[in-house]
């Protein structure tokens, strides 16, 4: 293009940056009035907004340390851990006083450096910020008489509260599964000497376990599994290798039944839900949760009829068949006749996760 460049319009350099606001409009410099306070605003607003003020916290050192403390540094303890079916030996991971991780104790004989989720979930029992800090005490709403409100108290007046209704008597002490013959007595001494009963709930009841026990064996106890010892294994919806009673035991003792040079024991599982079992097992069957009474008492149908034992009646009523529990034709036959042949080396494990008071 050979046009002249002279022979377009051009702008002033005022023009150009005239919304700056440090120029004024005459294209001196200096400062435009609304720009600046419009950038004013924007600057205050923003201030206000970001620079929240946060709550004090103060740290505060030691003022007699202990000689086994040295801050930043972790402490580790050795304790044990027990939530009603599931007892075992952990390592604690401290530093300065709050426990921080659960791990398995490595010289434990029975879990070694194994741990389930549910002991591994107990730092929060042992340490949570979130947790109350204050007695609560229930309040009446005064809004619905017909609800409560859970309101902070000192520990004194928690304390008359308490001792006063201890003097009425018909006291109700409600307490976890202990397997310490200890603290059970002193809970029952005390639950009596002021007219009371003692109740006790747990989260994960084995109660249908213990029931079972007492009906088979004439003992109210719960039993433990020697899976080590087994060849053949069948689970009806009990996940012994994640939720079942001792996970972390019987996996331990499933590794020694799996092992190639040497025992290979089997597993068959029939699960309404996938778990960590019907996962591993060699044969995986799925049926519904309602057919649990019925796969059980048609394997136990079968295995009767092979002995040349009589069936009852109550067992014969209630056992499915294959095609009733959407399984391949023979299945529970076949796995009857493994039990049987397996006899004295064979185990059931029956149930699942139950919630239930004692």
């Amino acid at each position: 293009d050979h046009r002249d460049l002279h022979s377009f319009p051009t702008r002033r350099s005022s023009d150009l940056f005239l919304s700056s606001p440090l120029q004024m409009e005459d294209g001196k410099d200096g400062l435009a009035r609304r720009q600046f306070m419009k950038l004013m605003g924007a600057s205050i607003a923003l201030t206000a907004v970001s620079c929240v003020r946060r709550p004090a916290q103060k740290i505060i050192p030691y003022n007699k340390r202990p000689g086994e403390i040295i801050p930043g540094n972790a402490n580790y303890y050795a304790s044990s851990w027990f939530d009603g079916s599931e007892g075992l030996n952990i390592m604690v991971k401290t530093r300065e006083g709050r426990p921080l991780f659960v791990s398995g104790l490595e010289e434990s004989p029975l879990n070694g450096k194994g741990i389930s989720a549910r002991a591994s979930a107990h730092i929060l029992n042992l340490y949570d910020p979130d947790r109350l800090k204050k007695p609560m005490i229930n309040s009446v709403n005064p809004k619905n008489r017909k609800n409560s409100l859970s309101v902070a108290a000192s520990w004194e007046k928690l304390d008359a509260r308490v001792a006063a209704q201890l003097k009425e008597g018909g006291v109700a002490v409600l307490t976890a599964s202990n397997p310490s013959p200890i603290s059970s007595e002193l809970v029952h001494k005390f639950a009596v000497a002021f007219s009371g009963k003692r109740y006790t709930w747990d989260a994960l009841s084995t109660d249908s376990v213990r029931r079972g026990q007492d009906v088979s064996y004439g003992t109210n106890v719960l039993p433990t599994y020697a899976l080590d010892k087994a060849e053949y294994v069948v689970s009806i919806d009990g996940d012994i290798l994640g939720t079942y009673l001792s996970p972390v035991k019987f996996s331990r003792e499933w590794n020694k039944s799996k092992n190639p040079d040497g025992n290979m024991a089997k597993l068959v599982s029939f699960h309404s839900v996938p778990s960590l079992t019907s996962l591993n097992a060699d044969d995986s069957y799925s049926i519904r949760s309602s057919q649990q009474l019925g796969l059980a008492c048609a394997l136990l149908a079968e295995v009767l009829r092979a002995k040349g034992g009589a069936v009852p009646a109550t067992v014969k009523a209630s056992a499915l068949t294959d095609e009733q529990m959407g399984l391949p034709t023979g299945t529970v036959r076949m796995v009857a006749k493994a039990l049987q042949d397996n006899g004295g080396k064979s185990l059931v494990a029956a149930g699942g996760l139950v919630t239930e008071s004692t």
